[in-house]
């Protein structure tokens, strides 16, 4: 049995989706046999993490704890939470649980030494990830130079994460306030961009400004794949997972040897289908225009037989019979 993976998520649910759906879509299978068992506990009830480290608000480990015992329990392998802010409570769980942890930043850090060799990255995150450091200190582990947004920024991309994707309102409005901010950021020698926080890949999916982006939440679902022992897609960045970018996946694995019910076979069994129910159609009408054709050749037959004999009493005198007609 191969090992399984446990998403400690909630934090939040949109997130928890989309490091799923990565999970999913990073995983080189053939079929879906050939995917992970994937363990989530969304536990919508963990409070603000920003909130608890910035001004005191409620401990969030006694329900992260709550949903990690459920991931023991199913049987994860590993733990993997889809929330950059969490990952400064990360000690505090690990001691909880001999389950390994595998680390968002730690795999973002080596992403960034990897892809982008002495360019600078400017670190997107939330007030309570920036000020915790844990960016920084992963990223300097790696020898990886970083600038970070200043105030204004901040109050940015607090809105952007909290105004907006947390609070499910439309993305486009916010289009040149992301566009203007990445600028601001290119003018400060950022070459490329961590999208810190796990509701910004969401951002950066939706609105059509150009990065580079590296993305925690793939770079983490990569992680998680690999450590089960099960191969990545041979693609090592995933710039986008929309439908076109699904599709492309598709026509490439179908090149490499695998098989996926093509536009004809689709056609063929959507003719099989529906063939039998329009024979069934047309047999039924063909039927009833049979039957209404036999009632009323019965009448006219009938009138003829009728007229006809009519007409030869008529010939022999016999009129007086017409009252039986």
């Amino acid at each position: 049995m191969g090992k399984t993976i446990g998403i400690l998520g909630g934090m939040g649910p949109l997130a928890t989706a989309d490091l799923f759906r990565k999970i999913t879509c990073l995983t080189k299978a053939s079929c879906d046999n050939d995917h992970i068992r994937v363990y989530i506990d969304s536990n919508a009830r963990i409070p603000d993490r920003t909130a608890a480290i910035l001004s005191g608000g409620t401990n969030p480990v006694p329900e992260m704890t709550s949903a990690l015992r459920h991931l023991e329990a199913c049987g994860a392998d590993c733990i993997i939470m889809p929330c950059n802010t969490a990952h400064y409570f990360l000690p505090k769980l690990q001691a909880e649980t001999k389950l390994p942890f595998l680390s968002m930043l730690e795999a973002t850090a080596k992403a960034c030494a990897k892809f982008y060799p002495g360019k600078t990255a400017a670190v997107l995150a939330t007030k309570g990830t920036l000020a915790t450091g844990l960016y920084e200190k992963a990223l300097e582990k790696e020898g990886v130079s970083f600038v970070i947004p200043d105030d204004g920024e901040k109050d940015v991309l607090m809105h952007l994460i909290y105004d907006v994707v947390k609070a499910s309102k439309p993305l486009a409005p916010e289009e040149e306030t992301w566009r203007e901010l990445l600028e601001g950021l290119r003018k400060k020698g950022a070459d490329y961009f961590i999208l810190g926080c796990t509701e910004l890949p969401i951002v950066a999916d939706t609105l059509p400004v150009e990065g580079p982006f590296i993305d925690p939440t793939a770079e983490l679902a990569k992680a998680a794949i690999r450590f089960c022992g099960t191969l990545t897609d041979r693609r090592e960045r995933l710039e986008e997972l929309d439908a076109q970018s699904l599709l492309d996946r598709m026509a490439q694995m179908e090149q490499e040897g695998t098989t996926f019910m093509n536009k004809q076979k689709q056609d063929t069994r959507r003719r099989r289908f529906v063939a039998p129910i329009v024979v069934a159609i047309v047999m039924s009408v063909l039927m009833a225009g049979l039957i209404w054709l036999f009632l009323w050749a019965a009448v006219v037959v009938g009138v003829v037989i009728a007229l006809v004999q009519r007409v030869r009493e008529i010939e022999r005198g016999e009129e007086d019979d017409a009252r039986n007609y």
